[in-house]
């Protein structure tokens, strides 16, 4: 009768070394697929002796590629900077384009707003020294220079134009002579 020990250790250092053969297996396998490109090659492979032999050669670069690569690279951005602000700028300058074509259109609507009111109160100022000029050629001469000579040559004109020409050259022929030339002037349009 065998002795049930020694079959049991004939079995664990079989079982030990198919594990060693399977976990050779696998690290071979790996080492094979980092050579070939397959998976990236770890930075702690390279410091492991002889495996340099099992690892891809790194390619040498050039430092005046790498250089102008990136140069070019940060060239590119900026490029795509400004060109987004570029862009924002257009936007912007197309916004405030139609702000201002809103604010002219607005210009608009109240300079005509405004011509109404003018017209308006040209139309009630018209009338008022339309009547004023009827008071005046219902006057005296005489009395009706006095109080004209005391509203200026501006007004006095206003008021003599409004009036029947018989009227008006009777009034001044009544007024001092300085203003009379004055508001001749004045009613003719001289400067």
């Amino acid at each position: 009768m065998m002795h049930p020990m020694k079959k049991q250790n004939g079995n664990v250092g079989l079982w030990i070394f198919w594990i060693i053969v399977v976990i050779g297996v696998v690290v071979f396998g790996y080492l094979l697929a980092v050579k070939s490109g397959i998976f990236p090659a770890p930075d702690a492979l390279k410091d492991i002796p002889l495996m340099a032999t099992f690892l891809p050669e790194e390619p040498e670069e050039d430092i005046g590629d790498t250089q102008e690569v990136t140069e070019v690279d940060s060239l590119k951005q900026q490029l795509v900077f400004i060109n987004g602000e570029k862009m924002a700028l257009e936007a912007t300058i197309r916004t405030l384009e139609q702000d201002v074509a809103d604010l002219q259109s607005k210009v608009t609507e109240r300079e005509d707003e405004i011509a109404r009111l003018l017209s308006t109160i040209n139309l009630a100022g018209d009338q008022n020294i339309t009547n004023v000029a009827l008071i005046f050629e219902n006057m005296d001469p005489t009395e009706a220079s006095d109080i004209l000579s005391n509203l200026g040559a501006d007004r006095a004109s206003l008021i003599l134009s409004n009036m029947r020409e018989s009227k008006a050259a009777d009034v001044l022929e009544e007024m001092d002579e300085m203003l009379a030339t004055e508001v001749t002037e004045l009613m003719a349009g001289f400067e």
